[in-house]
C-alpha cells in the first residue's frame, strides 16, 4: 500500500513539473525589480517580483527625464534584504545606454543625508581635496555619471508586462567636513549603486 501511494505521489509530482514547463501552459509574466545602495559600506537592499507602492520597491518614471526611485519602508516585507528605511532618487535628463553625462544625473535621498560628518551644502569633489564639481553647492544632491546597461521596455501601463531599466555607479566622492574654516574636500563617501527599476 505504501509503495502504491508513493508511485501515485511521484506520478503527480512529475506531471505537475512537466505541465508547468510546457510552453502551451505559460506562467504569469511578472516583472522583477531590485536595488543595492551601499554608502560607506552600509548596504540598503531589496528585491521582488511583485510591485506594491505601499511597500519596498524600485520603480522608474519616464518622460524627457527619467527618475528611478528605490525605497525601503517595510523591513518585515519578503522583499527586504538589508539596510535602513529610506530612499534614493536618481534623475537623468535625456537618458541613454552607457555612461550618462555627469551634468545630466542628479542623486538625492535620505540615505545620503543620513551620512554623518558631511556638509552637503558646500559642494563636493570627485577627487580628494580636488576641485569642486561646478554648481554642486546648495545641497541639491550630487551629480554622478550613472551607467545605464538596459533601458528596459514599457509595460503599456502595467508593471507586470515591463522589462526593468538597469543601471549602476561605483566610486568615491568627497565632501567638506567644514566650510568655516574651509577644510577642502576631505571626507570620502564611497558609493556602490545598482538598480533594476520596473517601468509602467
Amino acid at each position: 500500500m505504501k509503495i502504491y501511494s508513493l508511485i501515485i505521489l511521484s506520478t503527480l509530482l512529475i506531471s505537475s513539473v512537466l505541465t508547468s514547463c510546457n510552453p502551451n501552459n505559460p506562467q504569469p509574466n511578472t516583472s522583477s525589480w531590485k536595488f543595492k545602495v551601499s554608502i560607506n559600506g552600509v548596504s540598503h537592499r531589496a528585491e521582488s517580483n511583485t510591485f506594491d507602492i505601499n511597500s519596498n520597491y524600485c520603480v522608474a518614471t519616464t518622460s524627457s527625464s527619467w527618475t528611478f526611485h528605490s525605497r525601503i519602508i517595510d523591513k518585515t516585507a519578503a522583499s527586504y534584504i538589508s539596510g535602513d528605511n529610506g530612499e534614493l532618487l536618481i534623475t537623468i535628463e535625456n537618458p541613454s545606454l552607457g555612461i550618462n553625462q555627469l551634468s545630466n544625473c542628479v542623486v538625492l535621498g535620505s540615505w545620503f543625508t543620513d551620512v554623518t560628518a558631511v556638509n552637503f551644502f558646500g559642494g563636493y569633489s570627485l577627487t580628494q581635496n580636488g576641485p569642486m564639481v561646478p554648481n554642486s553647492t546648495g545641497g541639491l544632491g550630487p551629480r554622478l555619471p550613472i551607467n545605464l546597461t538596459s533601458l528596459g521596455t514599457a509595460g503599456n501601463g502595467q508593471y507586470a508586462n515591463s522589462q526593468p531599466v538597469k543601471g549602476n555607479y561605483t566610486g568615491t566622492i568627497y565632501f567638506q567636513s567644514s566650510i568655516f574654516p574651509n577644510t577642502g574636500f576631505d571626507i570620502p563617501v564611497t558609493l556602490d549603486i545598482e538598480f533594476e527599476a520596473i517601468r509602467p
